[in-house]
């Protein structure tokens, strides 16, 4: 066989591993940012279960279901008066935007 098959061969193969040494190293870039936008995900889920794991234990105290109950539906304590502050403004408060009643 003559050396020049075998130079030929060799560069051959040194192309072929270079080659498939770039595919590879292409997708292991690509399989870092998948991992990376994973990873931020998680932490983002993370961050949000730690939220909601402090508003149910907040709402299961007496008084955010006491706040709620007065905010949301209106209900009073007994004995309790509600005082509605018609002009915000003369208390240094910024004006209501919505009108009494609605």
């Amino acid at each position: 066989m003559p050396w020049y098959y075998l130079v030929i061969i060799c560069c051959t193969l040194i192309l072929m591993g270079w080659l498939v040494a770039q595919r590879v190293e292409g997708e292991n870039r690509r399989l870092r940012i998948v991992l990376s936008q994973a990873e931020d995900l998680v932490f983002e889920k993370e961050r949000e279960v730690l939220r909601l794991s402090e508003q149910v234990r907040l709402a299961s105290t007496d008084q955010f279901i006491a706040n709620e109950a007065r905010t949301k539906y209106g209900y009073l304590f007994p004995g309790e008066i509600r005082f509605v502050v018609l002009n915000p403004e003369a208390l240094g408060l910024p004006p209501r935007t919505d009108a009494p009643g609605e």
